[in-house]
């Protein structure tokens, strides 16, 4: 999986945190966009489209566990804040709002995928060949 690594870190990361652990990913890339997780953008046929800090949020903690899918629960409290006893459709309506904006066909998610009685599965795609001149540094998990 590639991850597109940003040289600005998140704002809530005191100094020093990266010398302690490696930083999350700054930004995705995917197989019709790129995801500015610090700018809070979407980047996809030449428009900027805006992400909301909780949208953001959700795709970072998802994308730091790619590939596996994440309960509702888990969502509602490392995200949301929530107990996990809330009764919300909250992952619903942000899923719903989040898809247009990074799927071809939101309707036929390659990415951004309901795993049904459990949660969501970000799936991020292989990594290029060779980035282009503005990818940034490239990470491969």
């Amino acid at each position: 999986m590639t991850v597109l690594i940003g040289s600005v870190l998140p704002l809530h990361e005191p100094q020093g945190a990266a010398e302690e652990a490696p930083a999350p990913p700054n930004a995705l890339r995917l197989q019709t966009c790129v995801v500015d997780l610090a700018r809070l953008e979407v980047r996809r046929d030449g428009e900027r489209l805006p992400l909301t800090p909780l949208e953001a949020l959700f795709l970072r903690h998802l994308s730091e566990r790619a590939g596996v899918a994440v309960s509702r629960e888990e969502l509602l409290t490392a995200v949301w804040g929530y107990k996990s006893t809330t009764h919300t459709r909250a992952p619903s309506l942000l899923v719903g709002r989040l898809r247009p904006k990074i799927e071809r066909d939101p309707s036929k998610p390659h990415h951004l995928k309901t795993v049904r009685g459990h949660g969501y599965m970000l799936a991020l795609p292989p990594c290029p060949e060779t980035p282009t001149e503005d990818a940034g540094e490239l990470l491969t998990l």
